[in-house]
């Protein structure tokens, strides 16, 4: 199976569509679809068929007319941005305004190491994944194995699951180190994590496993809607 070109992943990206690229199509009625360039591959909606051959060597912006000629689509280089506004809501998600304010705040970067929890949909962790790459990596993790497989499944389409490790875990009960190892290096993450970002029903439960992970000097940011929640983290 094709995968993403790097150059669809980093900021020095060509200005054409290549083989392997994942993109987005936009379309006249407003709707936003992400797909993976492959060979062979078609792309079909109210307005007839689009082959995936006739993406490729278009520049980014274009409009694209479907063989029957009856409609078009633009397609759009991929962004986080973009993706959020693609993604299927398995949960309430973050938006771009609270996303660039968590990203700024933890001082996340590229090389940053960050553990987040929960994955829920995927629209933050797919930010930090862009932002920590590429030397830098993100520990997601999410209660609910259905939400896991779904993220891992469109975290390889983008080409992320380099940058981004998405694991099945309760981290209130079992925190946030792995068994396995990645790439030959070990998981533990203890004082490893530039910044960790919390996102759960009862976050106070974490911060013991998270100070465990968190480095002298990192950053922890709890995101929660009750002020009950945020009285307990802070107390």
């Amino acid at each position: 199976e094709s995968q993403p070109d790097m150059n669809s992943i980093c900021k020095n990206a060509i200005d054409t569509v290549d083989y392997g690229d994942f993109v987005v199509l936009y379309s006249h009625d407003k709707m936003l679809v992400e797909v993976s360039i492959t060979r062979g591959g078609k792309y079909e909606n109210h307005n007839g068929i689009f082959p995936h051959s006739s993406f490729v060597g278009r520049k980014f912006g274009e409009k694209v007319y479907s063989e029957s000629m009856r409609g078009s689509v633009y397609i759009l280089r991929h962004s986080s941005t973009l993706h959020t506004t693609c993604l299927s809501h398995r949960t309430q998600i973050l938006y771009a305004p609270d996303i660039s304010i968590v990203l700024f705040q933890c001082d996340m970067k590229s090389g940053s190491i960050v553990v987040e929890s929960g994955t829920g949909s995927g629209s933050l962790s797919t930010s930090i994944g862009k932002t920590v790459l590429p030397t830098g990596h993100l520990y997601t993790f999410e209660f609910n194995e259905q939400r896991v497989k779904m993220a891992q499944k469109e975290f390889k389409a983008m080409g992320m699951d380099k940058f981004i490790t998405c694991t099945h875990r309760d981290v209130l009960a079992d925190g946030f180190n792995l068994d396995t190892e990645i790439d030959g290096e070990p998981t533990n993450l203890d004082d490893k994590a530039d910044a960790i970002f919390l996102d759960l029903p009862s976050p106070w439960k974490a911060l013991g496993h998270a100070h465990k992970v968190l480095k002298h000097n990192g950053r922890l940011c709890n995101f929660s809607p009750c002020i009950e929640q945020v009285q307990k983290v802070c107390l």
